[in-house]
């Protein structure tokens, strides 16, 4: 005889539903470590950014090389011409050989890498050269993108006219040519506003274009850099007596070499103070700058 199988009563389960709370989850773990994370990547973050804008000591590796780069214009005497890698004439030529002698401890290992106004300064960013020699102007804008020594020489800027020309900048019917750039032109419109000059500034595109116009009529005077405008200088050309201003040049490395930066200028100071610039000045008839300090980085 089977006996049925007795099952226990059904019981029916209570299903507990529990409400999200926002409150509960704050005061979990997650939260903590979250915040945690948060914290830590601000902190790698800063730590990055500092990192970026330390100084570099370069002077081991260029001195580990046995050879400094010195960027130099190519073909811009009486401040350099470049014949080859390692033969350059010219002041600036001259002034880098003396430079890189203070920095590798003797004579020679300079190469000459020949630049141009308008890539030096991209090369030096580049780090396809170690400093550059080659008339860095000083302004704003490169002294905060770069390193720049005190002036080692400070350019006239001055007027070009044809021979036995009357130059008559109280007229408004007078036209000075200027090829339009972020230092000649805005230099010369700050001149002739001082003076209370009516003289008409005359866009020009380029030096041979400046020179046709001149012959031609077209404008009065030409506005540019003496150590420009004395390579132009013909026959039928001469400068004014009039100086509109000057450019000051400066040597120029990278923002946060200030190691290199520092023996360039201790370089410089003790060469005017022993007398080895001057003689350099001289053999390219060139004057020493009486300004020769600039405001650093």
């Amino acid at each position: 005889m089977r006996h049925k199988a007795h099952r226990a009563p059904h019981h029916a389960k209570h299903v507990v539903r529990r409400h999200w709370s926002f409150e509960k989850f704050w005061r979990g773990p997650l939260p903590k470590v979250i915040l945690v994370c948060v914290v830590a990547v601000c902190l790698l973050t800063v730590f990055f950014r500092m990192s970026g804008n330390s100084d570099i000591d370069v002077l081991p590796e260029i001195r580990e090389r046995g050879t400094v780069r010195i960027g130099v214009l190519e073909d811009e005497m009486p401040f350099s011409k470049v014949e080859d890698r390692t033969t350059a004439t010219g002041f600036e030529a001259e002034l880098a050989a003396l430079i890189g002698a203070q920095i590798l401890g003797g004579p020679g290992g300079v190469v000459y890498v020949p630049v141009t106004v308008k890539n030096d300064l991209a090369l030096l960013s580049n780090e396809d050269v170690d400093l550059l020699i080659s008339r860095v102007e000083v302004t704003a804008s490169n002294q905060e993108s770069y390193q720049l020594s005190s002036v080692y020489y400070q350019d006239p800027v001055m007027l070009m006219t044809k021979n036995g020309a009357t130059l008559d900048l109280s007229s408004s019917e007078t036209k000075i040519g200027v090829i339009p750039n972020a230092t000649i032109k805005p230099m010369l419109t700050d001149y002739l506003t001082t003076m209370g000059y009516p003289a008409l500034i005359t866009d020009i595109s380029s030096y041979p274009d400046a020179l046709q116009a001149l012959r031609d009529g077209k404008i009065n005077a030409f506005c540019a850099e003496q150590s420009v405008l004395n390579r132009y200088l013909a026959n039928d050309l001469s400068l004014q007596n009039i100086q509109i201003g000057h450019i000051d040049y400066a040597i120029a490395t990278r923002n946060r070499e200030r190691d290199l930066a520092n023996l360039i200028e201790k370089a410089l100071a003790q060469m005017r103070d022993d007398g080895t610039l001057a003689p350099l000045y001289q053999k390219y008839s060139l004057t020493m700058p009486v300004e020769q300090t600039t405001e650093s980085n």
